[in-house]
């Protein structure tokens, strides 16, 4: 009897578990926003036609929000590892002033890159202050992804991971 309904349990515990733990995102958790250089710059970004915003949307997954008056950049988007990205990527790209969609894409690529490689760096620190080795190369990577959402709990993380 046990064994047929401690899947039915365990389905129901997860669920509760789940319900209690959810939280609604909120802005600070969904946007983050980049000061521009100069006032020209917010014209440079959007481009000709808006074709260099819409370049940047489409390769970072985000939207760019321009303040009509203010001199900030909103970036949202519920991934926290695009925004990242997309946020890096638009700060190298004012740094460098040729804002053209070549080179956005060559920005957001490297970006990604380099982004990644951080990742799973930090998986594998985390892999190694809880004493486990030899997971596989897309576990690790999950577990670096969860530094950058806020809405993880590294420490339940951490149970779940050693739990036998």
């Amino acid at each position: 009897k046990i064994k047929l309904e401690s899947n039915e349990k365990a389905k129901e515990i997860i669920v509760n578990a789940m319900l209690h733990a959810s939280t609604d995102y909120v802005v600070e958790y969904t946007v983050s926003k980049v000061k521009l250089l100069d006032p020209e710059m917010k014209g440079r970004i959007i481009g000709k036609e808006g074709r260099n915003i819409k370049v940047f949307e489409e390769q970072t997954g985000v939207n760019l929000d321009m303040e009509e008056d203010g001199d900030l950049v909103r970036i949202s988007s519920f991934d926290p590892v695009r925004r990242e990205i997309a946020k890096i990527s638009l700060e190298r790209l004012m740094a460098d002033g040729r804002i053209q969609p070549a080179k956005i894409e060559e920005i957001v690529s490297k970006t990604a890159k380099e982004i990644d490689v951080i990742i799973y760096k930090e998986g594998e620190e985390l892999c190694h202050k809880i004493g486990v080795y030899n997971l596989p190369k897309e576990l690790i990577f999950m577990l670096g992804k969860s530094g950058f959402c806020p809405s993880i709990n590294l420490d339940v993380s951490l149970k779940i991971i050693r739990f036998p």
